[in-house]
């Protein structure tokens, strides 16, 4: 980060300031482009971790294989860690609720969004095997593993890595739990709200505000139509079943039997919505009431808390829950 290498304690640090609860290790672009002083610092600090698990994660760099010069990078990190053994883990979910998530996650807030234009590009992009087959070849002394996205994810990762099934355990909340319909229709209401797709720090903070909230709120609308979900299983079958390759045999024969990826008998209960036509059940100026104050409690209590902690000085905005 910013030419030097973030220690354990520091690392944490950073991910409590931060509205998302976590921080990612360096973006693919910063990777690439790291000055010498931060490859040597880095390069020290991984031979000073004897007997260390160390875990790099940024969802941006599954992207990045064709970044000119980001395997290299990673090739060089590798050597540096050498002879510790190097597993690269994905994590995958079925592509058809793949889309529907992305399409909340990125798509929906586009400065001009189109569902009928962002389809396809996205349908494309589920290609997992071909990507994967690139890493093999880059990294063929690196052991690859794909794991399924369910409950016991972080157990699972836990014994993949030789720590304690409780290693990664969450405690009293789900990990990256998805905003319901009302929020998300609020943003395609007021823009202003969502101002682009990795304006996401509200996100974030509006979940914390609601977490303890009684109000019962819809998942995210379900906006992949029938014909869509059959033209995904079909066009992601054969790039579904060579994942099973990168997968334990456990895995693979629970992949095998999960019918969303292979069926659309598994979608029968979603019940399908325009992806950019506010849905007639909604009543957002209920909900927006109630996520407001949600969401004010929470940013007012959070200035109290670091008012506490420093007295007599301003809080700071990275210290503040509601500041995103």
């Amino acid at each position: 980060m910013k030419g030097r290498v973030l220690s354990p304690e520091l690392v944490k640090e950073r991910a409590q300031r931060n509205a998302f609860g976590y921080t990612s290790s360096a973006a693919a672009e910063i990777l690439v482009c790291r000055p010498q002083r931060s490859k040597k610092q880095a390069s020290r600090f991984f031979k000073e971790q004897s007997g260390a698990s160390l875990f790099l994660s940024n969802e941006g760099w599954a992207q990045a294989f064709s970044l000119p010069g980001f395997c290299e990078e990673i090739n060089d990190l590798i050597e540096v860690c050498s002879p510790i053994k190097t597993t690269m883990i994905v994590v995958v979910r079925p592509p058809v609720e793949w889309i529907n998530s992305a399409w909340w996650q990125w798509g929906a807030w586009q400065s001009e969004p189109n569902f009928e234009r962002w389809f396809p590009v996205m349908l494309k992009s589920l290609q997992w095997h071909y990507k994967l087959n690139i890493v093999k070849e880059r990294f063929p002394k690196v052991d690859l593993r794909v794991l399924l996205l369910k409950p016991t994810l972080l157990t699972d990762l836990a014994m993949l890595c030789g720590l304690e099934a409780t290693a990664f355990a969450s405690v009293g909340s789900v990990a990256n739990s998805s905003l319901p319909a009302v929020v998300l229709r609020l943003y395609q209401a007021f823009p202003e709200l969502r101002p682009g797709p990795h304006a996401s720090g509200i996100d974030f903070s509006i979940l914390r505000a609601l977490n303890d909230h009684s109000t019962a709120f819809r998942r995210a609308p379900w906006v992949i139509n029938r014909e869509l979900i059959q033209q995904i299983l079909t066009q992601t079958k054969t790039s579904s079943q060579a994942l099973t390759a990168w997968m334990s045999e456990q895995d693979a024969a629970d992949f095998k039997q999960d019918p969303r990826w292979w069926s659309s008998d598994a979608y029968q209960d979603r019940e399908y919505e325009h992806p950019q036509i506010q849905g007639h059940s909604f009543d957002l100026a209920k909900y927006a009431k109630v996520i407001t104050i949600a969401y004010r409690e929470l940013h007012l209590q959070s200035l109290a808390t670091t008012q506490e902690a420093t007295p007599g000085s301003r809080p700071r905005a990275s210290c503040s829950l509601g500041s995103n």
